[in-house]
């Protein structure tokens, strides 16, 4: 784990730099003409020496980081979920299976233009749940 988080900083870090090389490189008029991203706002922010909230390059690496170990594991334990469910339902694993096999290939890669013929896949990983596995509830209080 340790290895990944450091993997991902070494990412981040480059990123940040080379940010903050071009903004040097090429002045702030540049920047300041066009649509800002999310890191040169925090950039910009961390320049504003007379900012109530002043925040420094360490906490936008830290927040960097949340955001992409954030969304890494929400990702992880969605697949994770379905995985699980698909197990406990064989049939709709086949299924699955079978349509991957068929348009994809065995020794393919998923690709995205592959997406909208893949409907069973489709349809586990945006629902993160097998619909045959859960007793449907009632969808309104009944009346006595």
């Amino acid at each position: 784990m340790t290895r990944l988080f450091l993997w991902v900083d070494q990412i981040l870090d480059s990123i940040v730099d080379q940010r903050v090389k071009m903004n040097t490189a090429s002045g702030e008029e540049a920047f300041n003409n066009e649509r800002k991203d999310f890191l040169q706002l925090l950039l910009d922010l961390k320049k504003q020496e007379d900012s109530a909230t002043p925040i420094s390059m360490t906490q936008i690496m830290a927040l960097l980081m949340d955001i992409v170990v954030g969304g890494t594991d929400t990702t992880a334990t969605m697949a994770e979920w379905v995985m699980a469910e698909m197990m406990c339902n064989p049939e709709v694993m086949k299924k699955a299976q079978e349509e991957l096999a068929e348009v994809v290939g065995m020794n393919n890669i998923v690709e995205e233009a592959h997406l909208p013929k893949l409907l069973t896949v489709f349809g586990c990983s945006c629902e993160g749940d097998i619909p045959s596995t859960r007793a449907s509830p009632t969808p309104s209080p009944t009346v006595s």
